[in-house]
């Protein structure tokens, strides 16, 4: 085990799915058995707390944080706590952490003219959409090559992103019957999604440690099915 992780459930009539749900909780920690438990896990003795205020978040694009945590401990100093938050639901397995047209992405990795060349005719865009097994070799070779060198860089734009501030947690809630809740520190969030090595999946995708990179598609057909997206599984958070 990484680092620090809680996990643990509600009942599906007492259960939270939305970053509005788990600010109300946190700003009812005194009633609240699990925000009390939430607050243990991030480290603090709710004995000692005086207040907590919590907001949701309308998240930006490249901003990662959900729900903002004010804790206003009795000796009066002040701490803020950011939360990025995953829901997954009964069925779906993946959840989104990242989708962008690849011009952002030459931008922000600054790749190569031939890598991005490969990568949007993995997603269509401007070309006829093909999957990254189709490529020619020496275009796979280099976007292997490239997210195994910068897998570490990758993953963390993805998941705790680019833009400040960023999350210092990351929770997940998986609908399944009851509301189950994971809850772990960013940083060995990362080293798990990190985890694992770079391949071309037999689905013709990307397989960066744990985050999958997929084109986008869906939208009825509209121009943004071809973006490019990062996936994860957010029940590896338990690891």
């Amino acid at each position: 085990m990484f680092g620090t992780v809680a996990w643990g459930s509600a009942t599906a009539k007492g259960g939270f799915q939305n970053e509005r749900d788990v600010a109300a909780k946190f700003n009812n920690w005194k009633y609240d058995n699990e925000a009390r438990q939430w607050l243990t896990a991030i480290g603090y003795d709710w004995g000692s707390i005086a207040d907590v205020s919590a907001q949701a978040l309308s998240v930006h694009k490249g901003k990662k944080i959900d729900v903002t945590i004010s804790i206003t401990m009795q000796d009066g100093t002040k701490q803020t706590e950011n939360i990025s938050l995953k829901k997954v639901k009964r069925g779906a397995d993946y959840n989104q952490v990242d989708k962008r047209w690849i011009r952002e992405y030459k931008t922000m990795w600054n790749l190569t003219d031939s890598m991005t060349k490969g990568l949007k005719m993995f997603t269509g865009d401007d070309y006829k959409r093909v999957y990254l097994s189709q490529l020619p070799t020496n275009l796979q070779s280099e976007i292997i090559k490239f997210f195994f060198e910068n897998k570490e860089r990758v993953v963390h734009d993805l998941v705790k992103g680019v833009q400040k501030p960023q999350p210092n947690w990351i929770m997940a809630t998986i609908k399944n019957g009851k509301t189950e809740w994971i809850l772990r520190d960013i940083d060995s969030a990362l080293k798990i999604f990190a985890s694992g090595d770079v391949h071309i999946t037999k689905k013709g995708n990307l397989l960066i440690g744990r985050i999958v990179m997929q084109r986008k598609g869906g939208d009825s057909g509209r121009p943004t099915a071809n973006m490019l997206q990062f996936k994860i599984h957010p029940t590896d958070l338990k690891m």
